[in-house]
């Protein structure tokens, strides 16, 4: 029945961006089903993309979704007519990221909680790439060997294998709470061999770390407990060449994509995140273990 569908969504845009957004949108996301692109060609009389939109909208959910491209412009202009008629969702301003999480969200939210959703999704990934004048030659932090997300932090994969392989004389653990704990901050200290420097330290103070130079030398490995902690330094303007995905724990929603790594769909996505800013991600628990690129990972997840 009608009622028991999943919302649709509807993109109607100048030209022909509607159908290449959605088409951007299926290499990331897999197919978009009930996803329709209608298109204002030029010399297109307005009357008959209204007429085309209501042909569809007759046979689509009453909280179907449509994404427009300029605000004010014919598109949004038509749709905004039909809006008021039923309880659908009309947005301009479409980019790919509103697309993938009206796609992610259609169904479970609704109303101005959608709405806003979808607004700061567009705004989420629009952001400014620039220069932090601070940073002193090397922003890259060539000292900076190796990037792991792994939920146990310093254990024996990383003491044995991973700093033995990028002879790492220096660990730092990035993570607010474990820099205010001094007690369990001391025990990771204690877990690394004798002559390696464990810095615990804050996103904050890592930021400015590398902002001031601090890590442009050496053989630093760092290690983030979960990739929030990692997306918030890249969030803060930190560029990494490539990030390693080492150990995430299991759990109801969540997808096991190697062995001792377990993602869901939020994971992915904040991984893209961080991979968008130039880094290349990876799955790989131990060294002798293949390297599962993150668009294999995402595969899994999405089925």
């Amino acid at each position: 029945m009608q009622t028991e569908m999943k919302p649709w969504i509807i993109l109607i845009t100048h030209g022909k961006l509607g159908a290449e957004v959605k088409g951007s949108a299926e290499m990331i996301a897999g197919e978009l089903k009930n996803v329709y692109s209608l298109s204002l060609m030029e010399g297109t009389d307005p009357m008959d993309l209204a007429m085309e939109l209501k042909e569809l909208l007759d046979k689509a959910p009453d909280d179907t979704i449509i994404l427009t491209d300029l605000f004010g412009g014919t598109p949004s202009n038509t749709a905004a007519r039909f809006a008021l008629e039923k309880n659908y969702t009309v947005l301009a301003g479409l980019n790919l990221a509103m697309l993938i999480e009206a796609e992610m969200q259609r169904g479970m939210l609704k109303g101005d909680e959608l709405e806003e959703d979808l607004m700061n999704a567009a705004k989420r990934w629009s952001q400014k790439y620039q220069k932090n004048n601070e940073r002193k030659e090397g922003a890259m932090m060539e000292g900076i060997k190796l990037v792991r997300i792994d939920f146990r932090l310093i254990h024996g994969q990383v003491i044995t294998k991973w700093s033995n392989k990028i002879s790492a004389t220096r660990i730092v653990v990035v993570n607010d709470a474990l820099s205010k704990d001094e007690f369990m901050a001391d025990i990771y200290v204690m877990a690394a061999p004798p002559g390696m420097t464990v810095d615990v330290i804050s996103i904050d103070d890592f930021v400015a770390n590398a902002n001031g130079g601090e890590y442009d030398k050496g053989n630093v490995l760092v290690l983030f407990r979960g990739i929030e902690d990692c997306k918030s330094v890249v969030d803060k303007g930190i560029i990494f060449k490539q990030v390693q995905i080492g150990g995430l724990g299991s759990g109801n929603g969540r997808t096991s994509v190697v062995k001792g790594i377990s993602i869901d769909e939020k994971d992915v996505q904040d991984l893209l995140s961080i991979q968008d800013t130039g880094a290349e991600v990876t799955f790989q628990v131990t060294p002798e273990e293949k390297k599962l690129s993150l668009d294999g990972a995402a595969k899994k997840v999405r089925g």
